[in-house]
């Protein structure tokens, strides 16, 4: 299936609760047709498809942001809490292979950040593989800074002090 233009991307800010599971089933479809260097990208391993349904099935994120076209969810940033610090989070961002070099991923990784911003969230991270190059494209244009990190395969990068829009400036 060759993708629609981008310009039928809709994207929604999902609110997952546990008694609409319907998104967690959502999201592990999405996550199972990630082609094998999606699925290193996103898990930082070649993940099975027991895993991603074990994955989706105990994740426990503040929200999603979703890119869907057609009816089919076709991308989504999902926000964790971070396990150790308050008000803080990190954003894990996936599409579909052939919604791919469409901007998709960084639509969805700036709507995660006005988000985080309106709940008040202001220290993100975001963890990668040293070759996600879309995704260190994504971080560095957002203004996130990569932390010195003893693991020579990923990066940290840290995004501290969410700059307020000028919309959202008191």
């Amino acid at each position: 299936m060759s993708a629609a233009s981008p310009a039928s991307v809709r994207f929604a800010l999902a609110q997952p609760n546990d008694s609409s599971g319907g998104w967690r089933a959502a999201l592990a479809r999405h996550l199972a047709r990630l082609d094998l260097p999606a699925r290193i990208n996103r898990f930082l391993s070649p993940a099975r498809d027991e895993a991603i349904r074990a994955y989706a099935d105990r994740a426990q994120p503040l929200f999603l942001i979703t890119a869907g076209s057609g009816g089919r969810l076709i991308g989504v940033a999902e926000v964790h809490p971070h396990a150790t610090l308050d008000r803080s989070a990190e954003i894990a961002v996936s599409v579909d292979t052939e919604w791919r070099n469409h901007g998709i991923g960084h639509r969805l990784f700036e709507k995660a950040l006005e988000e985080c911003r309106r709940r008040g969230i202001d220290d993100l991270w975001v963890v990668y593989l040293r070759g996600n190059q879309a995704m260190r494209r994504i971080a560095e244009r957002s203004g996130f800074v990569q932390v010195p990190d003893a693991d020579p395969d990923c990066v940290t990068a840290h995004l501290i002090d969410l700059p307020r829009s000028p919309r959202t400036r008191e």
